[in-house]
């Protein structure tokens, strides 16, 4: 079964990577809502309530560790931090809140693509 149909949620304050990952996850197959801040983020999730969520650590309003804690309160869906931060102890603090992978960038695509697919086929096993 491919991930067709399947919803992702991408935040990012950052326009240019916002609107390349929803590029890249479009071209997956994937229906892509996005959000710029951490708010619009959680809104965001609790209203469409999509399949996997992709979230960029440092954000206006709520940081991406603040939402994935918020989203781990009431969900075990696939959550995927991306960031500039690259030191052990932030990778690691992805991992307490509840994140399942932590990517830095700037953002190796095929690996985001991959992790994606893995996450989408582990949450269906």
């Amino acid at each position: 079964m491919g991930i067709e149909g399947k919803k992702a949620l991408v935040a990012d304050d950052d326009p240019a990577i916002l609107r390349l990952v929803a590029y890249y996850l479009g071209g997956m197959g994937l229906a892509v809502s996005v959000a710029s801040n951490g708010r619009e983020a959680l809104d965001s999730f609790r209203a469409d309530e999509p399949d996997i969520v992709i979230l960029d650590v440092m954000m206006p309003g709520m940081s991406g560790w603040e939402v994935c804690r918020a989203i781990r309160e009431t969900s075990a869906i696939p959550v995927l931090m991306i960031s500039a931060r690259r030191d052990e102890k932030d990778v690691r603090r992805s991992r307490e809140c509840g994140a399942d992978v932590h990517l830095s960038k700037p953002l190796p695509l095929k690996e985001l693509t991959t992790q994606v697919q893995g996450l989408l086929d582990s949450a269906r096993a």
